[in-house]
């Protein structure tokens, strides 16, 4: 547990990263208050997925807790978020874009801004979600012109949920070339129009 020790260098997540790789005992680790770049995420969450099959490393903590063992043992098809920080976002994309089993993401009421949709976008040029839920995450168009492509590049994407979110009618339009949808909800979206 490393709580509030600030800002880590590229020196702490390499160490960071070596433990975990070392087959040794860890079952959990917590990462409360360390301030992480994107690449130091990256770094040790590539090292979490690499363990050989046989390791017990269970849970990843930031404010949220990632169940780590069972995305590397693709036993989950839902990962459901609410109230995430930046990072927690961050560090459960990263994840995923080693997994195959998850399907369904649901986050809720979490503050996405261009870092976490990068990463968001990043994961999904590589992995087949069937559907997604963005609410009330102050997502606006910005942000939707960074998603947008990567979303329609899911073949298989059928329902998607971007309720309570600000984006206008500018980046709502991009939404145009999802081919594959069923279900869009774009309720909330006081700058979205009809026409």
């Amino acid at each position: 547990r490393t709580d509030k020790i600030g800002p880590l260098t590229d020196n702490d997540a390499k160490q960071i990263a070596a433990v975990i790789s070392s087959e040794s005992p860890l079952q959990s680790l917590n990462l409360h208050g360390c301030q992480m770049t994107d690449k130091h995420i990256r770094m040790v969450a590539e090292a979490c997925i690499k363990l050989p099959e046989h390791t017990q490393f269970e849970t990843l903590e930031y404010k949220q807790k990632i169940p780590v063992l069972k995305l590397r043992a693709n036993e989950l098809d839902r990962a459901e978020y609410s109230r995430a920080t930046s990072q927690d976002v961050v560090w459960l994309f990263s994840l995923l874009h080693h997994n195959t089993s998850v399907k369904h993401i649901d986050l809720a009421s979490t503050n996405l801004n261009v870092l976490e949709v990068s990463a968001i976008a990043e994961c999904l040029k590589v992995h087949a979600l069937e559907t997604l839920s963005i609410t009330n995450c102050n997502m606006g168009d910005v942000e939707l012109k960074l998603l947008a492509p990567a979303l329609a590049a899911i073949p298989g994407l059928e329902s998607l949920s971007l309720s309570g979110n600000i984006f206008t009618d500018t980046s709502g339009a991009l939404l145009g070339k999802l081919r594959s949808l069923r279900d869009l909800n774009l309720s909330k979206c006081n700058g979205v129009t009809d026409e």
